[in-house]
């Protein structure tokens, strides 16, 4: 999968995830999108030319080099659930420093922001970076290592759902060296992946549009336009099948 499919999909899975939280808030639904977004992109950081690896440009593009290195090349030990658990791990220990954790949410949130939103309704660089600081630093300050390193293991797993999909698979098990596939997808960068890709952007909108309506409906309590146009409404509907009911 290419990294807008993974960011759509990734995205897509922590938004219904929050759908049957019992009690969100707009924190915690901001900081797992943010945080579980990233970690969907996460274990191509194996390859040096790959979304997440040029994030932060020279930086980020050495991390890449070094890590595929290390991981036996593309679609290694990174995409498997050994990777998996220690990119998680990994996370988990660094939201311990909070200059790390910050700079990682950052990371993820312009991963995010330029993932999900497209460039044209990104205005400038200049806004891209500061939605991407806003929302990497409240991700930072709402959740605790645990959290964290939880969502950055999701996000990679659904990674590994992703890159099944495709003909080239993942060794899921590794270091045993079985790549594991159900090609739906077909090769990566096909039209069948961006067919999926725009619907499951589509359901990320869906998603986003339903968890919205529930923080406001769930926590609004101030008097306003909202309150004001709501209340009559379910006024009006009550008495409407109250009147139904009485006449049957």
């Amino acid at each position: 999968m290419m990294g807008r499919s993974h960011a759509a999909l990734g995205a897509a899975v922590i938004l219904g995830v929050g759908l049957v939280l019992p009690h969100p808030t707009a924190a915690s639904i901001l900081s797992g999108l943010v945080v579980g977004v990233g970690g969907s992109l996460l274990p191509d950081l194996d390859e040096d030319g790959s979304t997440v690896s040029r994030v932060g440009g020279p930086a980020t593009r050495l991390v890449g080099w070094a890590t595929g290195k290390l991981a036996g090349g593309h679609r290694h030990a990174t995409h498997s659930l050994l990777g998996a658990a220690v990119f998680g791990l990994a996370a988990m220990l660094l939201a311990h420093f909070r200059l790390a954790e910050g700079l990682i949410c950052f990371a993820f949130a312009l991963l995010t922001v330029r993932a999900l939103i497209p460039r044209v309704l990104r205005w400038s660089t200049i806004a891209t970076w500061a939605l991407a600081a806003g929302a990497g630093s409240l991700a930072a300050a709402s959740l605790s290592p645990g959290r964290f390193g939880l969502l950055v293991a999701l996000g990679c797993l659904v990674h590994l759902v992703g890159d099944m999909a495709t003909a080239g698979g993942v060794p899921l098990l590794w270091p045993l060296p079985r790549k594991i596939a159900f090609p739906v997808l077909g090769h990566t960068n096909s039209v069948r992946e961006h067919v999926v890709a725009l619907g499951l952007l589509g359901l990320v909108v869906f998603f986003g549009d339903v968890t919205l309506h529930r923080l406001v409906i769930s926590h609004y309590t101030a008097p306003g336009l909202l309150a004001s146009t709501i209340h009559p409404l379910h006024s009006f509907a009550s008495w409407l099948s109250t009147t139904v009911q009485a006449h049957r």
